[in-house]
């Protein structure tokens, strides 16, 4: 299970657009309220969230992008496209979601409004990019690209111009996203044997690792207020959610099953986290708490992963 967790991590690719807008489909019902403990104290805990989540949804053997209510209701799908559309990011004013794109012989970064309209091409030059990231300022994006033969980390303005490599280091580099206050990058790599953590400069200096080398450690998501890292690693086993400080300290496990949980991503105010996990057979989304207590399930469709939250 641990290889495919790894590969899915790194081919998780997402589906060939066109330029035009993709039309929105028809509103679909969620089954938040089917938690694993269906009870009042669980209704309670669906009641305080608050937002939006995007994700990725497989229904009908087709990968998407959806958006829902933080509670799990209000399902709709934005995108359509053949075969796939993945990794979203929201920009910080919550109003685009930047995604990549892989299908009809084509494969980039894309951006579309929150309500599925205004479509846009962000790169599209026969490289694999993908893992979209904004600057906290919504001026920048950082992604990855195989434009150089492997996979490095890269950050372009978001109308695609001054496109800089940060990181050259082989056998590659993944992106995973911007420190709250826009100065460091948090990304992973396996330049050390086995896939790790790291922190740079956005000038690709001073790279620091975070997390043990004699684990899988991934997924790395910041949290709101910058002082924590939840992160996915195998290191008990299977692949759970952990937080740590962002100097690799203070390490807290989350989730503690003998299934997958993979993807974690925080609430705007740091409180709740995020995750999918397949411990119903299928990858499907769950919220809890920071600190891992109140575990809900959110959706029940095809398949759900690679969630993001937004205010």
């Amino acid at each position: 299970m641990k290889q495919s967790i790894v590969f899915f991590a790194l081919t998780w690719l997402l589906v060939g657009c066109s330029g035009a807008s993709v039309p929105s489909v028809p509103t679909q019902t969620a089954v938040a309220q089917q938690a694993i403990s269906s009870t009042q104290t669980a209704q309670a805990f669906l009641s305080t969230l608050h937002g939006k989540i995007a994700f990725v949804a497989t229904q009908n053997g087709r990968d998407g992008i959806y958006v829902m209510d933080a509670n799990g209701s209000n399902v709709r799908r934005l995108t359509d496209n053949s075969p796939r559309d993945g990794n979203p990011a929201w920009s910080p004013d919550g109003q685009q979601i930047a995604f990549d794109s892989f299908g009809d012989g084509k494969q980039g970064l894309y951006v579309i409004d929150s309500e599925g309209s205004q479509l846009r091409l962000l790169r599209d030059d026969g490289a694999r990019s993908l893992y979209a990231k904004w600057s906290p300022d919504g001026k920048q994006i950082a992604f990855t690209s195989n434009l150089g033969g492997y996979s490095q980390v890269y950050v372009m303005n978001v109308d695609s111009s001054n496109v800089r490599r940060l990181a050259n280091e082989r056998p590659g580099n993944e992106s995973a996203g911007w420190s709250p206050d826009g100065k460091t990058l948090l990304f992973t790599s396996e330049r050390e044997g086995s896939e790790q953590i790291y922190l740079m400069n956005l000038d690709g200096s001073n790279v620091r690792r975070l997390t043990d080398l004699t684990d899988q450690n991934l997924f790395p998501s910041w949290s709101p207020d910058g002082k924590q890292i939840a992160f996915v690693s195998d290191r008990d086993g299977d692949f759970e959610i952990y937080t740590m400080n962002t100097d690799g300290s203070n390490l807290h496990r989350l989730t503690d099953n003998s299934a997958d949980d993979i993807s974690p991503a925080w609430s705007p105010d740091g409180q709740e986290i995020v995750f999918s996990s397949n411990r119903d057979s299928t990858y499907q989304l769950y919220v809890m708490n920071a600190d891992g207590s109140n575990l809900v399930k959110l959706t029940n469709l095809g398949s759900a992963t690679t969630p993001t939250w937004t205010r």
